[in-house]
């Protein structure tokens, strides 16, 4: 009887990035302090103020650069808010978008934006 051994080598797989788009302070650092290793892009744009449920932002606003990163983004940490402006606006601003994770727990705008609503119906 023959018998083959095989050795796996463990895989090693590249890990996406994490884009951070929050006027939240301190969730990149908190994200580092859990993970150092961590593939970790914050996103600062004069678009995005404020502070949580007082977030102002205006994507009419957001720099190229930005678009571009947003754009490109796998997965995505920010205010549900700020996501359904950004969606409303243009609804391709997150084409490579696998998971986004809200800032917060209340996720209304996100259903009540115009984006939603459509995508829905046609559907």
């Amino acid at each position: 009887e023959h018998k083959t051994t095989m050795r796996c080598q463990p895989t090693i797989t590249s890990r996406p990035t994490v884009t951070v788009f929050s006027s939240i302070q301190g969730i990149a650092e908190s994200l580092r302090h859990a993970d150092p290793n961590l593939p970790l892009q914050v996103v600062q744009d004069e678009a995005l103020c404020g502070y949580g449920g007082t977030v102002e932002f205006n994507p009419s606003a957001l720099s190229t650069e930005t678009k571009t990163i947003l754009q490109q983004a796998e997965i995505l940490i920010s205010e549900p808010a700020v996501v359904a402006a950004l969606l409303d606006h243009d609804s391709s601003a997150l084409s490579s978008l696998k998971w986004c994770q809200s800032t917060y727990a209340g996720v209304d705008p996100l259903f009540n934006s115009s984006f939603v609503s459509s995508s829905s119906s046609s559907s």
